[in-house]
């Protein structure tokens, strides 16, 4: 049965985070994509950009 992990982190985290997944993982499909994370505040109607 196939399963995704989903890690979101900076690009030089993930990066060193990769050496760890090879070890754990003898056949994986891994990917790498460049995402805009929004976060949703407590109010409905407004919505900003995650900074870092």
């Amino acid at each position: 049965m196939p399963v995704t992990i989903v890690i979101v982190d900076t690009e030089e985290r993930i990066h060193e985070y990769l050496p760890e997944i090879d070890e754990l993982v003898s056949e994986a499909l891994v990917t790498s994509e460049q995402v805009q994370v929004r976060h949703r505040t407590t109010d409905k109607h407004k919505t900003q950009p995650v900074t870092s």
